[in-house]
């Protein structure tokens, strides 16, 4: 886009392309088009996380009859490094083009002043430092390697034979091939990449923060009903992927604790709805560093609309209640009361904006996203069939 203002045009505005592993990506696959990019990065994730893990239990007999939790059984895993972890190595790459079509609206639709455009553009360009930083990621490979030097277990009770694992121990001199791969590979990296996808977050959440301050020119009587910038709020519904991911694995784990473990849903009640309310709220509050200025447009737009109402109103009232009507003129075909209707309904327009950024169909995209995955753990408590004949019984009778 020529003349654009950020430095190197449209492209300037670009965040999670300059990640570093996004970055050695294209490296090894310049296109970024098609989607063998895409089966080509999930494959490689499933070559290092999951694939050797299935090889090594197979190998190492860790399918056996005795084994009370087997490979093939740990859905904890498979989640974990068949699904999470390929959608949180993707997630940025999907999540580049809307978000960059997001920056770029508000330039487009001129809600950033010539004044503040600057401070934009200087916003952006610290959050695209920020995620390109090799020192920030070399921290996080720190951080996993400490917590990968630490004797980290699965949480089941003593007597249960896992497949990671020679007998009933625990130790890290008991784990076997498989268990030897999953805790010093598989975890490692799925560690790193859901590292990686919280920085993400967060340097978005910080944009946000920084573009709040900026004082955006908002149109309150935008019919979006948030001053024109209910799309800020659209773009935390493209962090669905990654809610959905990790309450998958979430849900997973408290699986596996209700079916090996003999523990109960009830039990992790409190946990679930502790998650749940946390990561909605991670989701939602950024927005709310909006409300001050929705508060500030929506009170200087009644003013300015109810002061222009007084004068449209009485211009009517003096023309068909007090004046003298043109002769032959009728009042259903005049210009004037047509204006008027339409400037009353831009003002009902403007009474109904609201003071958040976000409406309750965005809160229940959000919260879907989080409950969903949870919902199989229901069948922990009564089986699917089992509760179908109840409803329809309940419905019957």
């Amino acid at each position: 886009m020529e003349g654009h203002p950020a430095p190197g045009g449209i492209d300037g505005l670009s965040l999670f392309m300059n990640d570093p592993l996004v970055r050695l990506m294209k490296r090894f696959h310049p296109s970024l088009r098609g989607l063998p990019f895409f089966f080509a990065n999930v494959l490689i994730v499933w070559l290092i996380t999951w694939l050797p893990l299935l090889v090594l239990s197979l190998a190492g007999r860790a399918e056996a009859a005795g084994i009370v939790v087997p490979f093939s059984c740990d859905f904890v895993s498979h989640i974990r490094f068949l699904f999470v972890a390929p959608l949180l190595l993707l997630h940025p790459l999907f999540l580049e083009p809307w978000i960059k079509e997001t920056l770029t609206h508000l330039i487009e639709r001129g809600m950033v002043d010539e004044a503040a455009m600057p401070r934009y553009i200087n916003a952006v360009g610290k959050t695209r430092a920020l995620l390109g930083s090799i020192p920030v990621t070399v921290f996080m490979l720190g951080i996993v390697i400490l917590v990968m030097l630490l004797d980290i277990r699965r949480d089941l009770p003593q007597d249960i034979t896992l497949w990671q694992f020679v007998g009933t121990g625990r130790s890290l001199s008991d784990l076997t091939p498989a268990g030897w791969w999953l805790y010093r590979v598989s975890i490692p990296v799925f560690q790193f990449l859901f590292l990686r996808s919280i920085l993400h977050y967060l340097a978005w959440v910080g944009l946000l923060f920084r573009v709040s301050l900026l004082g955006l020119r908002l149109v309150p009587a935008h019919p979006d009903q948030a001053g024109g910038i209910r799309f800020l709020a659209l773009s935390q519904v493209l962090f669905t992927p990654w809610a959905f991911g990790l309450s998958s694995v979430l849900a997973s784990e408290i699986g596996m604790r209700i079916i090996y473990g003999g523990e109960t849903l009830l039990s992790f009640q409190k946990i679930i709805i502790l998650f749940i309310a946390l990561f909605l709220a991670a989701l939602l509050l950024p927005l709310l560093a909006f409300c001050p200025m929705l508060v500030r447009a929506k009170k200087d737009g009644l003013k300015e609309y109810g002061l222009l109402a007084v004068d449209l109103l009485k211009a009517f009232d003096a023309r068909w209640m007090t004046g003298k009507k043109a002769a032959g003129e009728k009042i259903l075909s005049a210009v004037d009361p047509s204006a008027t209707t339409d400037y009353l309904s831009t003002y009902m327009v403007l009474r109904g904006m609201r003071f958040v950024p976000f409406d309750l169909r965005i809160v229940a995209v959000l919260l879907a996203s989080l409950i969903v995955p949870m919902l199989p753990l229901l069948l922990t408590v009564v089986s699917l069939t089992e509760g179908i004949i109840k409803i329809v019984k309940i419905l019957w009778s």
